[in-house]
């Protein structure tokens, strides 16, 4: 489940600032050109959706080719396609500490496999948890195990445990309408 607000308020700005800078580079997401005074650097949602604040779905680009994209299918068409890549990926500036051995991939596969042992641990004997504290819990646990993870991330993993084929746990919400995870029972 994707938490969105409604803007994209000055400290998620400033989180995500080094972090879009880390993975694309400091210019136009569109044109390619730098930013400079005359044209300042804005964020922009990948998706057109301005309450989907994730990381992924933020590039930097100029205001006028943000509004022409509106319009350019070429570049509606790069956009979804750079959304998508973002997902799929586990940015190296997720991490916290500067120099990380361990691969991208490496970190995935540790990441998932803490999200995973979290969650049996925590649904043993029929217990169910609220995803969002789940979600919480296991960023605190990746970081302190490797220095890396995001919210967006563990909602990844999450959702893929959570595969109506072949899934170990079930998404459902409760008579609160929260929603929460389980072990599934087969």
């Amino acid at each position: 489940m994707i938490k969105l607000v409604r803007r994209l308020s000055y400290t998620l700005k400033k989180k995500y600032f080094l972090l879009i800078q880390q993975r694309d580079g400091y210019a136009c997401f569109y044109c390619k050109d730098n930013f400079s005074e005359t044209h300042p650097a804005e964020y922009e949602h990948l998706n057109n959706n301005e309450t989907d604040n994730r990381l992924e779905n933020l590039a930097f680009s100029h205001h006028e080719c943000n509004n022409k994209k509106k319009f350019n299918t070429d570049w509606q068409v790069l956009a979804t396609e750079k959304l998508r890549k973002n997902e799929r990926a586990v940015f190296a500036g997720e991490r916290k500490g500067e120099d990380l051995p361990l691969s991208e991939q490496e970190i995935s596969r540790i990441n998932r496999g803490i999200t995973k042992t979290f969650l049996l641990e925590h649904t043993m004997n029929g217990q169910s948890l609220m995803i969002g504290d789940a979600v919480n819990a296991i960023v605190n646990l990746c970081n302190h195990n490797n220095s890396t993870g995001s919210q967006s991330a563990i909602y990844r993993y999450i959702d893929a445990l959570c595969n109506p084929y072949n899934g170990d746990f079930i998404k459902e919400k409760n008579p609160d309408g929260k929603l929460i995870i389980r072990k599934h029972c087969r």
